[in-house]
């Protein structure tokens, strides 16, 4: 199924059985040990969340929101606490100016929950966390059964204020080079600069290690004392930070997954053409080794790519 209204998250019976709703069925783990399910109807008032009971731990940086301000499917919002998380712009300025983190907490599904969510980070850098993740509901089931899930929008993305969105001049700016009017640069970006300094922007804020203190900042405000940290492409490269900055929040992070790791003492973005080319050549050169590869490659990986760029000439 493609369609997460297919897909019902959070769910137990009166009988405090673990339960998923498919297409209108509701899955009712009878007996796990055996791993054998049975189905039987649920209606709308049984599959409801108590959201404010599970609110109640929550700090006061935490302002509550409807789900659909961050555009997320209706089921899954129904097993989610959406808002805000209020930080400073400068962690060593508590006191000083502040901005808004969009969060949300997925519940756990599971009977007897760890006390540790999972916060899940994306990459870019620039990505939607929030955007992101929910659409891959269905790969994350079996975390859920064991803990919540915790989506933190990083300071500057789609769902945090101020979102730091420069797509309408980037776009201006594509049309006018495909026109042959403009340079194919990174010109556009100094309106969209000069637009955040008018609106009083600090934008040497929008970094690493800002954007760590956050994640701490965020995981305190929902009252949680422990978290475990997952990061994809630059989330982990935010991973790092977070492992850095645990020596400043002691036992409070329990562990750690880093997926496509980004190193941190590089500068990557400068150099994403030269390691594309050299995945590239390696791939070839694998599967100039590979009999296997060079059967049912004709013509080769190589030759079929060098046939498809376009000529220097």
């Amino acid at each position: 199924q493609n369609s997460l209204d297919a897909v019902t998250v959070t769910r137990t019976t009166d009988q405090g059985l673990k339960a998923v709703t498919v297409d209108g069925w509701i899955f009712i783990d009878g007996n796990v040990a055996d791993n054998t399910w049975s189905s039987e109807a649920v209606t709308e008032a049984e599959a409801a969340a108590p959201a404010d009971a599970m609110t109640s731990t929550f700090g006061a940086a935490w302002q509550a929101v409807a789900c659909d301000t961050f555009k997320l499917n209706a089921t899954i919002a129904e097993a989610s606490d959406c808002g805000y998380v209020t930080v400073p712009v400068r962690h060593s300025e508590p006191d000083g100016p502040t901005i808004q983190l969009g969060v949300v907490r997925i519940r756990s599904i599971g009977e007897e929950p760890a006390g540790d969510p999972l916060v899940m980070e994306q990459g870019g850098p620039g990505g939607s966390t929030i955007g992101f993740f929910p659409n891959q509901i269905r790969k994350l089931v079996e975390i859920l059964n064991q803990r919540d899930i915790v989506l933190v929008e990083q300071r500057g993305t789609q769902y945090s204020i101020p979102w730091l969105d420069c797509s309408a001049e980037r776009n201006a700016h594509n049309i006018a080079v495909a026109k042959g009017e403009a340079e194919d640069d990174g010109s556009y970006l100094n309106a969209c600069k000069a637009d955040w300094d008018a609106q009083g922007i600090d934008l040497s804020a929008f970094n690493d290690t800002e954007n760590a203190a956050d994640i701490y900042a965020a995981v305190a405000a929902l009252g949680y004392d422990q978290f475990n940290y997952y990061g994809l492409s630059y989330g982990t490269e935010l991973g790092q930070h977070v492992m850095k900055a645990a020596a400043d929040h002691p036992d409070v992070l329990r562990s750690v997954i880093l997926d496509s790791v980004v190193p941190i003492d590089i500068q990557d973005q400068p150099l994403k053409d030269r390691i594309a080319s050299q995945a590239l050549r390696t791939m070839f050169e694998n599967c100039a080794q590979d009999a296997t590869c060079l059967l049912y490659t004709s013509p080769s990986p190589r030759d079929r790519t060098r046939s498809r760029m376009p000529s220097s000439a």
